[in-house]
């Protein structure tokens, strides 16, 4: 049978029609409340709302922006389930086994906006916010077995300190499951989307064909975390396909509980001018993770301005924390076919588990390189390609590595188990074993180029069988695109 399908028009609709296409309802709200009206238990039939993209966004009224002199933002309440009183018109309440869908414009493919606009002309404080109160901060809430397609997820306006609290997400996704976010810009938010599993709870969610941006110092204000935020004491399945993540102090962070287990995977996404790429912290628990045809690039601190500053704390891939003792999480990771360019360091490791970037029956066929004329010289930045500190076992068969460096040869392949220098400190681009940092190249003024440094006691084991066929060239792999 078709889908019921209900359509809104922000600009043109009429909330008194039938929210049919040739005459669409205005807000979102009654078309979410005309859903539920029709199947208030949620279990029997599957709705659509499908949302025309216009100059007028999903908005509340009092939105700052104006079209033709009219405000430009038409939701005055929320929709309400029996039983409940008035509400106001955010966030955005998604409803279980119903998909938001919005249309591009079939011009510009501009997609339909849902924002909030709390500043005046002067860019201070001039709008009430309209957010409901006691519910939790964000713009639009999921719900199970629900998707949310093809939306500009605004944030550049709103003001963090207005809601009392900086834990702002654009999407807010707690304990639930079947839920996706596909083909959306998710920008200027505290967080771009933020997925909470409650304890004793679990999540799971898909994230595909986004862009997730700007979650980083949007305003002087308002201050950006990451574009994903995996958090809670619950167990999370997440899967991101062919995204981008950009602009953020994390594109992905993961706060992992004692006692939770959960599974990440990210396939054909680029991951790129980031401070942290991937980051996972926390007291606990164990985390599956698969990195497939994936580009990390240009993730470095950006503390001083942008460009000037590319210095030791950050970089793509970071499991743990740079400590004397490995992190208290498990982690399985299993990492193929992606590129790391260019960041303060390619991968951090320093958790138990097991980090596997390939092996002889299974190479990785993973490129890592540095140009390191993009480091300012007095930086100090690791600039380590794979950096052991205490975490659990390394296999590294079949990568293509810094050539002619640390026992690669002149086509980037390493064979063979690698050990740490005496006394815990790090091999360092085949000088005798020194400190970590300040080793300067006299001819060039740079920091001598590391493929890898490994704490005491530690190892990585190169396997037998070397990357076939020819490396890719670093200086031929440009950080524009996804995929490895």
């Amino acid at each position: 049978m078709p889908v019921p399908t209900l359509y809104v028009n922000a600009e043109t609709g009429d909330d008194s029609g039938p929210g049919s296409a040739a005459n669409p309802y205005q807000t979102l709200n009654k078309a979410l409340q005309q859903a539920y009206d029709l199947n208030p238990s949620g279990a029997t039939v599957v709705y659509r709302i499908k949302m025309f993209s216009s100059a007028h966004p999903i908005a509340p009224i009092g939105y700052g922006g104006q079209v033709g002199g009219v405000d430009a933002g038409h939701e005055a309440e929320g929709w309400v389930a029996a039983g409940e009183s008035p509400r106001k018109p955010f966030p955005i309440r998604m409803q279980a086994g119903v998909d938001i869908i919005g249309i591009p414009d079939r011009t510009t493919q501009a997609l339909p906006i849902i924002t909030i606009d709390e500043q005046d002309a002067a860019g201070g404080p001039a709008h009430d916010l309209e957010m409901q109160p006691g519910e939790p901060s964000c713009v639009v809430r999921a719900a199970p077995n629900a998707s949310i397609k093809n939306f500009d997820l605004d944030g550049s306006r709103r003001i963090t300190q207005m809601a009392g609290d900086s834990n702002w997400p654009g999407i807010l996704a707690s304990s639930v499951s079947d839920f996706t976010v596909q083909g959306c810009d998710v920008r200027a938010w505290q967080d771009g989307v933020c997925l909470e599993a409650q304890v004793g709870q679990s999540l799971s969610a898909l994230i595909d064909g986004c862009t997730l941006r700007d979650s980083f110092e949007i305003t002087p204000i308002q201050f950006g975390h990451a574009g994903l935020w995996m958090i809670g004491e619950g167990s999370l399945t997440v899967d991101i396909t062919d995204t981008t993540i950009t602009n953020c102090h994390d594109a992905v962070e993961m706060g992992m509980e004692p006692g939770t287990v959960s599974t990440f995977s990210m396939s054909g996404s680029f991951v790129h001018d980031n401070e942290n790429g991937l980051e996972v912290v926390g007291d606990g628990g164990s985390m599956n993770l698969t990195l497939l045809s994936t580009k990390f690039c240009r993730n470095y601190s950006k503390d001083s301005p942008p460009g000037t500053s590319k210095t030791t704390s950050t970089g793509a891939l970071l499991f743990g924390r740079n400590t004397p003792q490995p992190g208290p999480i498990t982690v399985t990771a299993s990492i193929r076919s992606c590129d790391f360019s260019d960041n303060g360091w390619n991968i951090l490791w320093n958790q138990m588990g097991s980090l596997d970037l390939g092996t002889d029956a299974s190479p990785g066929l993973n490129n890592f390189c540095i140009d390191y004329a993009n480091f300012l010289p007095n930086d100090e930045p690791f600039r380590v390609q794979l950096y052991q500190v205490f975490g659990g076992p390394v296999t590294a068969s079949g990568n293509y590595w810094v050539r002619s460096n640390q026992g690669a040869n002149a086509s980037g392949q390493i064979t063979g188990t690698v050990v740490a220098g005496q006394n815990g400190v790090n091999l360092i681009n085949g000088l005798p074993p020194g400190p970590l940092v300040g080793q300067i190249d006299p001819a060039t003024s740079l920091p001598y180029l590391r493929n890898f440094s490994i704490g005491p006691f530690n190892s990585i084991d190169f396997g037998s069988v070397p990357a076939p066929g020819t490396p890719p060239d670093c200086a031929t792999v440009p950080c524009t695109s996804a995929g490895g």
